[in-house]
């Protein structure tokens, strides 16, 4: 009993690790989004990014700055607002997915078989916490669910971030974060 409570521990452990693994990774590319929208100094505009405390605000700050670029800036990829917009939209949708993940109180539930569950404290949405109430009535699987989601987004971030690089030719290879 005591080897399955650890398994499950873990298991949730681990997943709730990867949503925050890759959540962080998809700031990091939106950052290199950031570099290479706003034009002058990389160095300048990354510590511009990164003084910003909240990734709802720096989500909101390469919008205006996608908002603010001048249509000529888009010539080689007309696409590129659109594209860029599709993918913070995602990204906010996301956010609340990711925020129930990782701040959802949990608890240990231990089955009549002798199985262990760790999942969001029901009591604790009784009581009304929203995290907890809103990881109850997601689907099961959810952080898989999350992870896979925050995964594709990122992919799609380094796709148009390639994309977008080779069209305006801005991008400092050498200073890039990887």
């Amino acid at each position: 009993m005591i080897g399955e409570t650890r398994e499950a521990i873990e298991a949730y452990c681990v997943a709730v690790g990867l949503v925050v693994y890759e959540w962080n990774d998809l700031h990091e590319k939106l950052a290199r989004l950031f570099a290479l929208v706003r034009e002058g100094d990389r160095q300048e505009t990354l510590t511009q990014w990164y003084a910003i405390r909240t990734d709802t605000r720096q989500r909101e700050k390469l919008r205006c700055a996608i908002t603010g670029t001048t249509s000529g800036r888009w010539k080689k990829s007309p696409r590129a607002p659109d594209d860029l917009e599709w993918l913070l939209d995602r990204a906010d949708k996301l956010a609340s997915d990711r925020n129930n993940a990782i701040h959802a109180p949990c608890s240990l539930y231990l089955r009549g078989d002798g199985s262990s569950e760790v999942m969001a404290a029901v009591r604790s949405a009784n009581a009304g916490n929203r995290r907890a109430r809103n990881e109850i009535k997601a689907a099961s699987g959810s952080l898989t669910t999350v992870i896979l989601s925050l995964s594709v987004v990122t992919l799609r971030i380094n796709r148009a971030t390639a994309r977008y690089s080779e069209c305006v030719g801005s991008v400092d290879r050498a200073k890039s974060p990887e």
